[in-house]
């Protein structure tokens, strides 16, 4: 996704009163030259745009994203530009409204940190370039630098639907060496990671000087998303869906918290799969199958890969938590199913919003521990099918 030039005024830290309050004004001098882009007067919307059932499902935090470019681009005009594709963002600039049931498009704008430094982006994205040996261990948080400043980051994480807080950040890096790093967190009650990547698209098309494509969509609640036609008496709570309620004074504190200080360290362990394993993998899958007779029934690449590490995590979390592997406990396998293909009439590409929800497998610690790998990549497709057309709707009237 290379990026060309571009050029437009965008307005800076240097005007104080454009800022709201609750974002700091740093300088180059001190740090990170921080802007506040907001759309031109002119050009900025009014109104609100409601949330549907799916995005309130999606909320809690921030979508990070970083991503690495080998030329050293012109910062000022990515700045420009990047105004230039929020007037077909405007939801982005604004704010949650309160209560938050939707968005108010009023322009508060996103701070935008400009940094230079040493170094090249290869070597920063060194990390997550394909490998050669088998494995990596890496530090978790060893893209945080490229991310938009921790100031920042702490009022978006986590989510509070506060109407003083930025929905969109951005941080942008070049290196003395070579290279870019652009770095962001998009609020996901507003965006799912496929909105967030058609944003990007967009902002490079615009910053090449080529047409935005496709245009995003804000039309967030149609009947095939949010089943307003439904009635009451129809619902049931969703089969493949897990949804636990609380008091509304009460902190949701999910289950698997207690158990996060014994299985979560500061590294990341990245596994190399070639195409050449995958092939192997998926092969022996299928004779597998066949052997069980149920050699008539579809599994992905996907099902097979997602198999083999949930059944690889199950042992490995019965040796950090103590668990027998013979125990009736119960683990659950938890997948985002993009349900913009789905729903019929099709939501399209450029839908801009929440376009995926959870789709959960579950199976006995001894029982997945026991089984071949394509039984279980037959138990995730088969959970994965459940959700249909008519599913789409009947989640979202039910949220």
């Amino acid at each position: 996704m290379a990026m060309g030039c571009g050029a437009s005024e965008v307005s800076t830290e240097s005007d104080r009163n454009a800022a709201p309050s609750n974002v700091d004004v740093t300088t180059a001098s001190t740090g990170p030259q921080r802007r506040w882009v907001q759309i031109p007067g002119d050009r900025a919307e009014s109104g609100y745009v409601r949330l549907s059932p799916f995005d309130y499902a999606s909320a809690g935090r921030p979508v990070p994203m970083v991503w690495f470019y080998p030329e050293r681009l012109d910062l000022d005009a990515m700045v420009a530009t990047l105004e230039k594709t929020l007037e077909k963002y405007q939801l982005f600039t604004g704010r949650y409204a309160a209560p938050p049931e939707a968005v108010q498009l009023n322009n508060q704008g996103i701070p935008v940190e400009v940094v230079e430094t040493s170094g090249s982006a290869r070597e920063a994205a060194e990390t997550y370039l394909p490998l050669q040996e088998e494995y990596k261990v890496y530090p978790r948080h060893s893209n945080a630098a490229f991310l938009p400043s921790a100031e920042i980051h702490a009022k978006m994480d986590p989510d509070k639907f506060d109407p003083e807080v930025p929905l969109l950040a951005v941080k942008l890096t070049r290196f003395a060496e070579g290279g870019t790093a652009l770095g962001l967190l998009l609020m996901h009650a507003v965006a799912d990671a496929q909105t967030e990547i058609l944003f990007l698209t967009n902002w490079s098309q615009t910053f090449r000087h080529l047409p935005m494509d496709p245009l995003p969509v804000h039309q967030r609640c149609p009947p095939q998303v949010c089943g307003d036609e439904i009635s009451d008496s129809d619902l049931t709570a969703p089969s493949t869906m897990k949804m636990r309620c609380v008091p509304q004074d009460e902190p949701v504190i999910p289950e698997f918290a207690p158990a996060m200080p014994k299985i979560m360290g500061q590294s990341i362990c990245a596994f190399n799969f070639p195409k050449t394993t995958v092939d192997r993998m998926v092969a022996a899958a299928k004779v597998s199958a066949a052997e069980a007779l149920d050699e008539g029934r579809y599994f992905s690449t996907d099902d097979v890969l997602s198999a083999q590490l949930w059944k690889a995590m199950v042992k490995l979390r019965c040796r950090q938590l103590e668990i027998p592997e013979d125990s009736e406990d119960i683990t659950t396998s938890q997948r985002a199913c993009n349900f913009r293909g789905r729903c019929e009439p099709k939501l399209g590409h450029g839908y801009c919003g929440n376009g995926v929800t959870q789709v959960w497998t579950e199976m006995r610690v001894k029982d997945i521990l026991a089984a071949d790998i394509s039984t279980i990549a037959l138990q995730l497709r088969a959970d994965l099918q459940k959700f249909t057309p008519a599913t789409v709707p009947l989640y979202g009237r039910w949220l």
